[in-house]
């Protein structure tokens, strides 16, 4: 098994890479990558545990769970397959000692909102494993401690009781990403953070705590432009459309985006939400300013902010607009989370890394090469490509 989690099997000589596969399993797997003579694959099912998994005190949620991967092999066991992945990685190490503490040490915890079947119930937890999109409710963790889960619960079923929808990122719908929790090992204090993805409308204004509470400061910082580079907005929008209607209600959707469309009723629209008006005349502060002033609206300093920060970058921005192509909305998911999606995968490997001991640096050192980014760049080209069917 090489570090962290990737299984090796050879079929016929070739070896093949598997993610999650454990020494000694019996298991389905297939072959997603295959790339310069090396193979990648998933498992799809685990025929039979190994040998090494004999420990009876498991998680609820192990194996389901994306989180822990080696919680069914005794502690000892354990130790002696990361002694075996140091070794391979920086070569003799004199000893590998084990933790005082190998149940309920995490201090921090980052779950994600979502649902563990599609159109299901509001979820938070772990996703699961081999998803980056269903989530499995973690009522229970042996890593953490229990005021994680009592924090978990107590989130979760808030926001159900409100109907507060989840960010379903390929329609850009909802509101609820995270919920990161710290809890300070020697005074037992706690830190919780929702995050949405609604901009500054949603980041909360103060920091709660037992005896009282304190501001957040925060700044407003246009968008950077990178040494050389010109000052460029991409131009885009919803499209909406209305089906399986009738001419009068037709007709009053039009209307409707008509009037919502208009500079000051878009302007009101964008006080309360946040979002960005849809005319080029709506861009304005002196615009803003005015609509604040006539209709006696009750604007949060950094929704103002936010809004009038962006109008003001615009002012010398060339905006571009996307044309249309076949395959281009494929081609724009590869664009928009291809990256994001690999970014999530390495800091998955990084923070696995650091579990095992290594520090930052060290544990991120593989994923910041030129060898790293030509290998995403490479995948990343591949999987455009396939998108637009070239």
């Amino acid at each position: 098994m090489e570090f962290p989690n990737r299984g090796i099997i050879y079929i016929e000589g070739e070896k093949a890479i598997v993610k999650n596969g454990l020494p000694g399993q019996e298991i389905t797997f297939v072959v997603n990558k295959k790339r310069n003579g090396r193979c990648e694959g998933r498992v799809l099912k685990v025929e039979r545990e190994s040998p090494l998994e004999t420990a009876k005190n498991r998680c609820p949620h192990f194996g389901v769970c994306g989180g822990c991967l080696m919680q069914s092999i005794p502690y000892s066991d354990q130790l002696r397959i990361k002694e075996e992945q140091v070794k391979a990685l920086v070569g003799q190490v004199e000893e590998i000692k084990p933790s005082p503490v190998w149940e309920g040490y995490r201090n921090k915890m980052e779950f994600s909102f979502g649902d563990e079947v599609k159109g299901g119930p509001l979820a938070l937890g772990m996703h699961r494993r081999g998803s980056f999109h269903d989530v499995v409710n973690a009522d229970f963790c042996r890593i953490t401690h229990m005021d994680f889960t009592r924090i978990l619960a107590s989130t979760r079923d808030y926001f159900s009781e409100r109907q507060v929808p989840f960010y379903k990122k390929l329609r850009h719908e909802g509101y609820l990403r995270h919920l990161l929790v710290r809890r300070a090992m020697k005074t037992g204090e706690i830190l919780a953070y929702t995050g949405s993805t609604s901009s500054a409308m949603y980041f909360p204004g103060q920091v709660e705590l037992d005896d009282g509470s304190h501001a957040i400061d925060y700044i407003v910082m246009a968008a950077p432009v990178f040494q050389g580079g010109r000052r460029y907005a991409v131009q885009q929008g919803a499209g909406m459309v209305v089906c399986k209607s009738d001419e009068k209600h037709e007709y009053a959707s039009v209307e409707f985006l008509k009037w919502f469309t208009e500079t000051e009723n878009n302007l009101r629209f964008g006080c309360i939400s946040g979002y960005l008006p849809v005319r080029k005349e709506a861009n304005s502060v002196e615009k803003l300013d005015q609509v604040i002033e006539k209709q006696d609206l009750d604007v949060a300093a950094k929704t103002y902010e936010c809004l009038t920060t962006v109008f003001r970058e615009m002012e010398d921005m060339t905006l571009y607009t996307n044309r249309s192509f076949e395959n281009g909305s494929a081609a724009r998911k590869i664009l928009e989370y291809h990256l994001a999606d690999r970014a999530a995968e390495d800091r998955a490997g990084v923070a696995a890394a650091m579990e095992q001991g290594q520090s930052l640096e060290e544990a991120s050192a593989p994923y910041v090469t030129e060898e790293a980014f030509e290998a995403w760049y490479g995948a990343f080209c591949d999987a455009l490509e396939s998108a637009v069917g070239e």
